[in-house]
């Protein structure tokens, strides 16, 4: 019996690696796969029980455990645990389990910093949390190991599949406010942002211990789970998101240039189109 999966397809956004310990969910939400096709009698259980051969949580933790010790090195380079594809982790039945495992990933202060392992939740129950308030939808959190004193930054571009123009008619502006609150739960803060209709910029500062393909995968998912759920005409579109991004580390030289070409992103296309339609 496995409680690490590897996901796969439109799942991999997500994460490379999930912990799956319960399935089923008492959040009944009527957009979550969980209750839908063929596999939703078995996923779609209006509560959370420990999956087919795990006897008790105490078994759960020592399987989950041994698999996390045994790919610690992959888990870490992959960017980290995704908690959870099956339930919700942060359920009565579930948050005990959830934080016994988070707990020996993230270690404490004494822990080096190559040895953590970054831990995202995906959760409609963080109201018990101390470091944010509940929200009526569906959040990813990163759970930082402890603070930091740094000053690490990118500038990430990336696109829709097919750099298809999808990101305007509001869109825009939706996924500004997404982003800000998935880079906040996952411990960064965006210093700089514009929306293109077919690319994104930002300029985003982060802890030392989140790895960029973490940051990257983890923006993109929840944008794309949240945008897909709220406008069905995008879930006709199989990815949102063009797996590729283009990213490039800024020091305290270069940061104020970086923030300008972003502020200049929208003017200049804006003149572009203006010049075209005036030669029309």
């Amino acid at each position: 019996m496995k409680i690490l999966s590897r996901p796969k397809k439109n799942a991999e956004e997500y994460g490379k690696w999930a912990v799956n310990a319960y399935i089923g969910c008492s959040n009944r939400c009527r957009y979550c796969y969980l209750n839908q096709g063929p596999s939703a009698g078995y996923l779609g259980q209006p509560q959370a029980v420990l999956k087919k051969g795990v006897v008790s949580p105490e078994h759960a933790y020592h399987l989950a455990m041994a698999e996390i010790i045994e790919h610690k090195d992959e888990i870490i380079r992959d960017g980290g645990l995704f908690f959870t594809f099956t339930s919700d982790p942060c359920l009565p039945e579930t948050r005990r389990l959830t934080f016994r495992i988070v707990s020996a990933c993230i270690g404490n202060k004494a822990t080096p910093k190559e040895q953590v392992i970054p831990v995202t939740l995906l959760t409609k129950n963080a109201d018990f949390c101390a470091w944010g308030p509940p929200t009526p939808d569906s959040c990813g959190m990163m759970i930082p190991p402890y603070d930091w004193v740094n000053n690490i930054g990118y500038h990430i571009i990336w696109c829709p599949k097919y750099r298809r123009k999808l990101l305007q008619w509001g869109i825009d502006e939706r996924l500004k406010i997404l982003l800000v609150e998935k880079a906040t739960r996952m411990g960064c803060r965006i210093e700089q942002m514009e929306v293109m209709p077919d690319h994104v910029h930002i300029f985003i500062k982060t802890p030392p211990t989140l790895a960029i393909d973490a940051l990257v995968q983890g923006l993109k998912g929840y944008t794309s789970y949240v945008l897909r759920r709220e406008r069905p005409w995008l879930q006709k579109i199989k990815t949102l998101w063009s797996p590729s991004y283009y990213v490039e580390s800024i020091g305290h030289i270069s940061e104020e240039t970086v923030r300008r070409y972003i502020e200049d992103q929208k003017e200049t296309a804006q003149r572009k189109a203006g010049s075209l339609s005036s030669h029309g």
